[in-house]
């Protein structure tokens, strides 16, 4: 009997031994993978910093075009609103003239008139393709008397 519980307790030491032996390298295998896919998490999440980095910058980029746009479509809109306005003025002001009759009973009037409109007309291009100013356009008090054709120029040219 004294045989079996000695060949007991060295087959009990023998399982223990084994089985903490098995434990063990059971551990460190899980240790050296967690490790491993630590370090991968840590890489993984640096890429994503950097992605929600250029994004946010991406996003800042975009909101300040829109911005931009958006500022230069009000300005359009808001030339174009001056645009309607002059043109609603010219309507009115040639509907109040019989073109047709003017040029027929005073031509020289109208030829006078159509004349200083178109050079004056030219003279807007002139100006603003870098052309200097006269002296009279320099010393102008308003937009009319500055040129009745593109009295819009006084605010660019004179008031800057």
């Amino acid at each position: 009997m004294r045989t079996y519980i000695i060949i007991f307790m060295v087959l009990l030491f023998t399982t223990i031994g084994g089985s903490a032996y098995w434990y063990y390298n059971h551990t460190q295998d899980t240790i050296i993978q967690l490790t491993e896919n630590n370090i991968q998490l840590k890489e993984n999440q640096s890429q994503l910093e950097e992605a929600v980095a250029k994004q946010t910058d991406t996003i800042d980029y975009l909101n300040n075009e829109y911005q931009i746009i958006r500022d230069d479509y009000d300005n359009a809109q808001s030339e174009m609103q001056i645009i309607r306005l002059d043109n609603s003025r010219l309507r009115e002001r040639l509907g109040r003239h019989d073109l047709n009759f003017l040029a027929y009973s005073k031509p020289e009037l109208v030829q006078r008139i159509i004349n200083n409109a178109s050079d004056n007309a030219m003279r807007c291009f002139e100006i603003l393709s870098g052309s200097p100013l006269t002296d009279n356009e320099r010393n102008a008090q308003n937009g009319q008397e500055f040129n009745s054709e593109c009295p819009f120029l006084f605010d660019t040219y004179i008031n800057n």
